[in-house]
C-alpha cells in the first residue's frame, strides 16, 4: 500500500504584471494558507517520506510551508523541473521512478494538472483543486511503478476555507 498526498501550491500574486510566471510569490492569503494546511495534515498519523516539488517560487514556497509544519523527522524536498506545469502523463512517470521503500509521498504542483492527475487516479471526481487544496490518495499497489489511472482511491480532500 501506498499514500499520495497531491497539492496545488498556495494562492499567488499578480500584484506585478511583467513578472515571469516562475516567479510568482504567494500572496497574503497563500501565506496563511499554506502553513494551516501543514497543520492540518501534521494531525493525521501518516510520515511523509519524501516531498516533491515544482520549483516554480510559488510552489516551492508552498512546500518548505507544509514541511515546517510537519512533525519530524521533516521529508526531505525534492524540487524537480519537470513537475512546474506538468501535466498527469508527467506526474505519473515522476511517481513511478520513486524508491520502493517510501510509502508516502507529498507532490506540490499546479493546476490543471493537479485536478486532471487525481481525476485520472481516482474514480472520485473533483471539479477543480483550488489553491493550497489537498487530496489524499490510497494506492493498492506494492511498488511506485505500479501506479496507473484508477489505481487510487480518494481517502481525503482539504480546501484551506474549510479548516
Amino acid at each position: 500500500m501506498k499514500r499520495l498526498i497531491l497539492v496545488r501550491h498556495a494562492k499567488s500574486s499578480w500584484s506585478e504584471p511583467g513578472m515571469r510566471d516562475f516567479d510568482r510569490p504567494l500572496n497574503e492569503r497563500g501565506m496563511k494558507d499554506a502553513p494551516a494546511m501543514g497543520r492540518f495534515l501534521a494531525g493525521f498519523d501518516w510520515r511523509m517520506e519524501s516531498l516533491l516539488s515544482s520549483p516554480a517560487l510559488r510552489a516551492q514556497t508552498t512546500a518548505r510551508a507544509l514541511r515546517e509544519e510537519l512533525p519530524a523527522p521533516l521529508p526531505p524536498l525534492e524540487l524537480l523541473p519537470e513537475l512546474y506545469g506538468a501535466e498527469s502523463a508527467r506526474m505519473l512517470r515522476v511517481l513511478k521512478a520513486l524508491p520502493e521503500d517510501c510509502s508516502c509521498v507529498g507532490l506540490v504542483a499546479h493546476n490543471p494538472g493537479i485536478t486532471d492527475f487525481l481525476n485520472g487516479l481516482c474514480s472520485e471526481r473533483i471539479g477543480n483543486v483550488p489553491t493550497c487544496g489537498m487530496a489524499v490518495i490510497h494506492l493498492e499497489i506494492g511498488q511506485w511503478n505500479e501506479i496507473r489511472p484508477g489505481s487510487g482511491s480518494l481517502e481525503l480532500f482539504q480546501v484551506p476555507r474549510e479548516l
